[in-house]
């Protein structure tokens, strides 16, 4: 899946920055295997970790039987997961699929803050994409914070997250899982670096 899905959308090629939403008989060459593939696959995944496999599977199950036999465009899905879950979804669908965006977050900063340390992400990408923040402390102990893909919904650009703890911080590593980065160099903090 990293291979064929996420692999092709690591970093932006130059021409081809092609919104999903646009038909594939208006596109040629890599974009309209990326757009009628790669990215929805992504986008679905992300969908399904911001609405909850729940209420996921309600609003697709609602939708197979709404457009049973018919022919839904993509509108007909959005407003289908909108109309059956109790959630705003209209900026990931915005983000997703008719934004040209790529999967590209970074380490802006790490602060040391009441009660723990503020960590700054920066969506250099822009695609609503979920990652772990992964902390390994002074004693070599770690802890994994999952952010998912909602954490863009407010702040599109950058988030701050709050790890507590009254550890002090060895490093800090953004990881997107099968949400590959185009530059994994600046997912890893350590104060040795500054």
């Amino acid at each position: 899946f990293i291979k064929m899905r996420s692999g092709n959308l690591a970093a932006p090629y130059p021409g081809e920055e092609i919104p999903i939403i646009v038909p594939a008989d208006a596109t040629r060459g890599m974009v309209t295997g990326q757009d009628g593939y790669v990215k929805p696959a992504l986008a679905y995944l992300a969908l399904k970790e911001t609405m909850g496999d729940e209420a996921f599977k309600t609003s697709l199950h609602a939708f197979i039987e709404r457009w049973h036999g018919k022919r839904p465009l993509p509108w007909d899905m959005f407003n289908t997961f909108s109309d059956t879950s109790d959630q705003e979804l209209n900026w990931f669908f915005q983000n997703w699929f008719f934004e040209s965006n790529y999967l590209d977050i970074a380490i802006a900063g790490v602060e040391e803050v009441d009660g723990g340390y503020a960590i700054r992400v920066e969506n250099i990408g822009g695609a609503a994409v979920p990652f772990d923040v992964k902390v390994v402390y002074a004693d070599d102990s770690g802890e994994n914070f999952r952010q998912g893909p909602g954490v863009w919904q407010d702040s599109p650009d950058a988030v701050t997250v709050t790890i507590p703890t009254d550890q002090e911080l060895k490093s800090v590593t953004l990881d997107g899982g099968i949400f590959i980065d185009v530059n994994t160099a600046d997912n890893t903090w350590s104060p040795a670096a500054e």
